[in-house]
């Protein structure tokens, strides 16, 4: 293909993707893909993020035996969510959770034995783990294109270098007491860090934090530093989960319950929690206010168009039950994924997805649901998108032809 052809498929493509990214979530189709299952029908799949192929990570495990960590098998799929496929664990007698992989397929997550944890990493496609070079109990929960790894390890948050290598603890010493524990829980491609440092004084927690580049430059986010009165020394606390490539971050507030938060990168707040009836009642929201009754929300990773997934929990007399949401571009139109239009699930299932646990940049998410499956929920192009992906083909092609008429005319040029 000469270079004229290779420009028109680069900018067909790229239309394509941008007239179907401009579409709210609600203008959209999805189609699910079941994950299956590492068991048999007694076993309950559980997906915790995804990457740009739709590689999907998480554990699967068996509902009847006891909820102890030897019950946990980490698993990840192929492209597209299919085939999924078990990862083993460190030792033989060991189970483990699969948490973040990136887009060259290295897989980070945890071997367990009793309440010791080791964080791994997995190479591209030799999917052996590799225990990370930490000692004590230590646990892997994100990566970055580069192979940086983000996690705790003996109650202390840490960054890796590329490919799971040399550790460097995050240095929340200006803090004192107040990091006592620190966990990081997300780094985006610069290698920016979001966590938590823990109060010792208090169980619920410290504040957010966020780093630097390769989490240089640890700094407190979403509280107000008062006296040391040992009662709300931060508040609101925040609890960020993951961070994008624009500087954005997801979490959640954590005071007097939970509400669901983006944080720009110029420190402005949007509260996620515009709720949608019938299942919700409304009320004030945001870091100053007290949450929704009875109604707790939970964002879990955002992509860099600045959709957010995450968890609506209810906890009424009337009613309880948990709902997974997704929203529009800079956490705009937050919808339950249940209200989507999805092209092979009927309206009349007998499940509703209770959580959403990772998105990608094209907008194809996880999500769990009440039947103990997890899916692959990805975007159906939309007809103007395909025909707009079709008629670029027609121009490759028609240019290809005209270049090998051209070739045959002027054989200087062959």
């Amino acid at each position: 293909m000469n270079r004229a052809s290779l420009k028109a498929v680069a900018v067909t493509v790229l239309c394509s993707s941008l007239a179907l990214a401009a579409l709210p979530a609600s203008a959209v189709e999805y189609r699910v893909t079941d994950l299956g299952a590492l068991g048999d029908s007694d076993w309950i799949t559980f997906a915790t993020g995804l990457n740009s192929s739709g590689q999907v990570v998480g554990y699967s495990f068996d509902k009847f035996l006891d909820n102890t960590p030897n019950n946990y098998h980490a698993f990840v799929t192929g492209a597209a969510g299919q085939g999924i496929t078990a990862l083993g664990a460190l030792s033989g007698d060991q189970g483990s959770q699969a948490r973040a992989i990136n887009d060259a397929g290295q897989v980070v997550g945890f071997s367990a034995r009793g309440t010791v944890n080791t964080a791994f990493i997995t190479g591209t496609t030799d999917r052996t783990l590799r225990p990370l070079d930490l000692t004590g109990t230590s646990t892997a929960n994100g990566i970055n294109a580069s192979g940086q790894v983000v996690g705790t390890a003996n109650g202390k948050a840490y960054i890796t270098a590329a490919n799971g290598g040399a550790v460097t603890m995050l240095n929340t010493s200006a803090y004192g007491s107040d990091a006592e524990f620190s966990v990081a829980t997300g780094v985006n491609n610069a290698g920016q860090v979001v966590g938590n440092l823990a109060v010792y004084w208090e169980q619920r927690g410290g504040p957010g934090i966020v780093t630097g580049p390769n989490g240089t430059n640890v700094q407190t986010i979403g509280g107000r530093n008062v006296a040391e009165d040992n009662v709300g020394r931060f508040s609101p606390l925040m609890r960020p989960r993951a961070i994008n490539d624009r500087g954005q971050m997801v979490g959640s507030y954590d005071e007097n319950g939970s509400s669901a938060f983006l944080k720009n990168a110029d420190g402005s707040d949007i509260a996620l929690d515009v709720l949608l009836a019938p299942h919700f009642v409304p009320g004030t929201v945001g870091p100053s206010g007290m949450n929704r009754p009875n109604t707790y929300t939970y964002a879990d990773d955002v992509n860099n168009r600045g959709q957010v997934v995450g968890q609506i929990s209810v906890r009424s007399v009337s009613g309880t039950g948990d709902y997974a949401f997704i929203t529009g571009e800079d956490g705009t139109n937050l919808l339950e994924v249940d209200s989507l239009s999805f092209v092979n699930l009927s309206a009349a299932r007998d499940f509703h997805f209770t959580s959403a646990t990772g998105i990608n940049d094209a907008g194809d998410f996880v999500a769990n649901a009440s039947n103990g499956h997890a899916y692959f929920v990805s975007v159906v192009p939309e007809p103007a998108s395909l025909m707009l992906l079709l008629a670029g083909l027609g121009v490759v092609g028609w240019a290809g032809r005209k270049g090998a008429a051209v070739r045959v005319a002027n054989p200087a040029q062959s």
